[in-house]
């Protein structure tokens, strides 16, 4: 079985929180686990090109390879890392869903969806529960 695991991690957090997961899941026998991050938006890179923590994260991540359509076509089962902003994904990971009709398809079959890795600020406002059916439900709303 296939296992994509797919995140985005700006400041590393997610990262950290992907790699734990990959680390279960390929402890399980049978599982073929792809790793793969979202690719950043250039004008994110160009403003943060003198940052030096995200310039170590940036670094931290270059190895591994940007998700593409192939990864997801191959895959028996995703799991998707995100952190949240005001309780959707971020606009990399939208737009990779948004731009793959074959990602679409594979989020509106439950059955392909394994689970979400979210990051997010403390917030009294917005319940975990409520934050996954928003990354889900909100990304393919008409």
């Amino acid at each position: 079985m296939k296992i994509l695991i797919v995140y985005y991690s700006l400041y590393g957090h997610v990262l950290k929180l992907a790699q734990a997961v990959k680390e279960g899941a390929e402890s399980v026998k049978g599982a073929e686990v792809l790793f793969r991050r979202v690719e950043e938006f250039d004008v994110v890179l160009k403003k943060t090109a003198d940052d030096k923590y995200l310039s170590q994260v940036r670094e931290q991540q270059k190895d591994i390879p940007v998700c593409t359509l192939d990864d997801l076509r191959a895959a028996d089962g995703v799991i998707i890392g995100s952190p949240t902003r005001y309780g959707n994904m971020t606009a990399q990971m939208k737009q990779l869903i948004d731009s793959k009709p074959y990602m679409f398809r594979l989020f509106t079959d439950a059955e392909n969806v394994g689970e979400l890795l979210v990051h997010r600020w403390r917030s009294q406002h917005f319940e975990p529960r409520k934050r996954r059916v928003t990354m889900i439900d909100g990304g393919f709303s008409a």
